[in-house]
């Protein structure tokens, strides 16, 4: 009896992690020698990326195959212009069209800088997907803001 109970509490403690990580919406960040990871929640229908901070580039992936691109929309901050409509110095798009489970990935130059010992550049980004080059999004994915010169 003690054996089946603590393999059936092992079972439903392995579920709730699987659970946890496959279904979680909250975006994470994750460092390491040489990079921060900005990524937003893996399972969304929208699809899934994240902004590397050494390297300046985006993944991309298409989580689902329902015949809609998966569109990464960004925009650059400059935090020592934030409160002005200067705030936001650039904007681009990055589209993934290779479908479901595919992942691309999109390269930037933005520029470095520290301000008051962290990033004076932000990344603000979020998924969509939507059918065909100016379609209509139809589902989002929000997704973490990134900071350029890592920490």
């Amino acid at each position: 009896m003690k054996k089946r109970r603590i393999l059936v509490t092992a079972g439903v403690l392995g579920t709730a992690l699987v659970n946890a990580v496959a279904f979680s919406g909250s975006a994470h960040a994750k460092t390491g020698p040489g990079y921060t990871e900005f990524c937003s929640g893996p399972m969304q229908q929208a699809g899934f990326s994240c902004f590397y901070s050494d390297g300046d580039r985006f993944s991309l992936t298409d989580n689902y195959a329902d015949g809609l691109r998966t569109v990464l929309r960004w925009q650059l901050g400059d935090r020592t212009k934030k409160g002005t409509s200067g705030y936001i110095i650039r904007k681009g798009e990055c589209h993934n069209t290779k479908g479901a489970g595919k992942t691309i990935w999109c390269d930037y130059d933005f520029p470095e800088g520290k301000l008051n010992g962290t990033s004076r550049y932000l990344v603000h980004f979020k998924i969509e997907s939507q059918d065909g080059p100016n379609g209509k999004p139809v589902f989002y994915a929000s997704a973490p803001i990134g900071y350029v010169s890592g920490r």
